[in-house]
């Protein structure tokens, strides 16, 4: 890269690609001391300093380290790594996580951060990457003749009405983004992740993420010194009016900040085939910051949002590529990585793309071994129970023709009919509903990347598939009265059903045979017994807590009507 920052007037530190102005302005922008030294000395001391190094998660211990530190956060840009021009300016690099997606892609990465001690840990988590440089700076203040090929702003933009873009009469959003526009090289692209102000999960009751309070951006309440965050219309129409009207725009879920499944607009497109109703559902309820009251379940919600083409408007964030000349489209449906919870030498993604007979599924390991897997249309049978599950009422009837299901697919796949003393072949050890598609009358098992080391006991396979199926539910819905609403007896009430008697000894040796199994996957040792006795969580619903509420306002009334008649009104309080 020709460009000389010492020339600009910056110093380079001694030990690391940072530089600095002799005279640096303040810059307010902090998650407090505790958070940020608590990353830096995680980055110092640390010998695996990769995105999606293991040694730095271990270290995540609460919401900032964990934003900060997992290997998720690189999946916003993820996608786009392939297409990406250089050299590479970073706006708002904060402490490094993209910062280090970026620089391992082989690209010429200049950061800039307007905190110098952020900019610090930047650098040191960057420190043996020769083509990235850190500078300690505002972009206000980074004067520069050289344009880049890509300029890169993640979670910035909201921000531009509280850091230095005031201009009189103009929107400082607007300011920075012809700002930004002004630093791109012909035919450069602009690559921006925000949330979205409409977003689904706001409108279910998570606080704003930059205000911390309940439909703040849903009711437009953002002022003239805070952050603020757009719907996609006003976005598309801002950058457009910023000189960058050529736009392609992706969904990551549950958002940005640590996405698990990025979609493209294709994606929801019914032409190509594909479904993504179960790709997004699985990914409702991984969002590390969901309160735990919430006015509607995401899961239950985005199949509605996704028939009526409703959710790419309502995604909870949006990661936008912007540019003044024409876009290439992307062959990319959707892009899956996962929750990072595996070890690193075992893990994988997908990546969906569009054929001409229809989607094309590739399976990428870490080390680059791509094999191409069929696509199986239809939904995943687990979507079904989430239904089930949601409607106040449901009883043990439904749950067990959904579990009948399964048996009977299972039975189909394993090519016997199946018996409580059934044993299985080994290869049919991920054989459970979460991978299990069904279109019609058609089911078939997908992703059965693992193999037991010897047959596999139906009792322990049963076991594993009810206890996945009902521990990822977040919440269920009131049952009928005398439905099970543990692990436990759920699945010793469906178990049943087949012959199978799940008594304390049974139970506590599949349990142990999970233990091992998920310790093998994980490299953590899960805590014996915390999966299968816990309760499911009974949501009440928002009718039942809104008259909760009205109860709470008419006794209130009642007390201050009881009070009138025995206290003077100038004793009253």
């Amino acid at each position: 890269m020709t460009l000389d920052l010492q020339t600009l007037g910056y110093q380079r530190d001694r030990d690391l690609a940072l530089w600095t102005r002799p005279d640096p302005d303040a810059f307010g922008y902090s998650d407090g001391d505790a958070a940020e030294n608590w990353v830096a000395d995680a980055v110092t001391h640390c010998s695996d300093l990769r995105s999606t190094s293991r040694e730095l998660t271990r270290r995540i211990v609460d919401w900032p380290s964990r934003y900060h530190l997992s290997p998720q956060r690189g999946n916003v840009v993820r996608p786009l790594l392939d297409t990406l021009t250089g050299p590479v300016l970073e706006v708002g690099a904060g402490m490094g996580a993209i910062t280090r997606v970026l620089g391992e892609s082989g690209l010429d990465v200049v950061a800039v951060e307007g905190s110098q001690r952020r900019a610090r840990i930047c650098a040191t988590r960057c420190r043996d990457l020769g083509n990235v440089r850190v500078v300690a700076d505002t972009i206000q203040a980074f004067g520069t003749p050289t344009r880049f090929g890509t300029v890169v702003m993640i979670g910035v933009l909201e921000y531009a009405r509280t850091f230095g873009f005031d201009v009189p009469g103009r929107e400082p959003v607007d300011v920075m983004l012809e700002h930004i526009a002004s630093l791109l090289a012909p035919g450069g692209r602009l690559v921006l992740a925000i949330e979205n102000q409409l977003g689904a999960k706001y409108f279910a009751g998570f606080p704003e993420d930059h205000l911390g309070r309940r439909m703040v951006g849903v009711e437009d309440g953002y002022g003239p010194g805070t952050a603020v965050t757009f719907g996609r219309e006003e976005l598309t129409a801002r950058l457009a009016s910023a000189g960058l009207p050529h736009q392609q725009w992706y969904f990551p879920f549950p958002d940005y900040k640590l996405p698990s499944a990025v979609l493209t607009d294709a994606a929801f497109e019914p032409g190509h085939g594909f479904d993504p109703t179960s790709l997004i559902v699985g990914t409702a309820h991984q969002d590390p910051q969901e309160p735990a009251v919430t006015t509607f379940d995401l899961a239950r919600t985005y199949p509605a949002l996704i028939r009526n083409r409703l959710l790419p408007a309502m995604s909870n964030s949006f990661v936008v590529t912007a540019s003044a000349a024409p876009v290439a489209e992307p062959t990319e449906l959707a892009w899956y990585y996962g929750t990072a919870s595996r070890r690193e030498e075992i893990d994988k993604r997908l990546v969906f793309s569009a054929g001409e007979h229809g989607p094309r599924v590739r399976r990428i390991t870490p080390d680059g071994t791509a094999t191409d897997v069929e696509h199986q249309p239809g939904r995943l049978w687990w979507d079904e129970l989430v239904r089930i599950t949601g409607r106040r009422g449901w009883d043990l009837a439904e749950a067990g023709a959904w579990f009948d299901r399964w048996w009977t697919s299972l039975g189909t796949a394993a090519a016997t009919e199946l018996t409580a003393s059934t044993v299985l072949p080994a290869h049919l050890l991920d054989a459970i509903p979460r991978n299990l598609v069904v279109d019609g009358d058609v089911a078939t098992f997908i992703d059965l990347e693992w193999d037991a080391d010897h047959p596999l006991d139906i009792a322990y396979l049963t076991f594993r598939a009810l206890l996945y199926s009902f521990e990822a539910l977040a919440s269920v819905a009131e049952p009928a009265a005398g439905t099970p609403t543990t692990l436990a007896g759920l699945i010793t009430a469906l178990g049943a059903r087949v012959g199978l008697t799940y008594d304390p000894d049974l139970a506590a040796r599949c349990w142990q045979r999970e233990v091992e199994l998920q310790s093998l996957v994980t490299g953590q040792q899960p805590t014996p017994g915390s999966g299968f006795d816990r309760p499911l969580p009974v949501g009440r619903g928002l009718d039942q807590a809104l008259l909760a509420a009205d109860e709470l306002d008419r006794t209130r009334a009642a007390v201050r009507e009881a009070l009138a008649r025995f206290v003077p009104p100038a004793d009253r309080r």
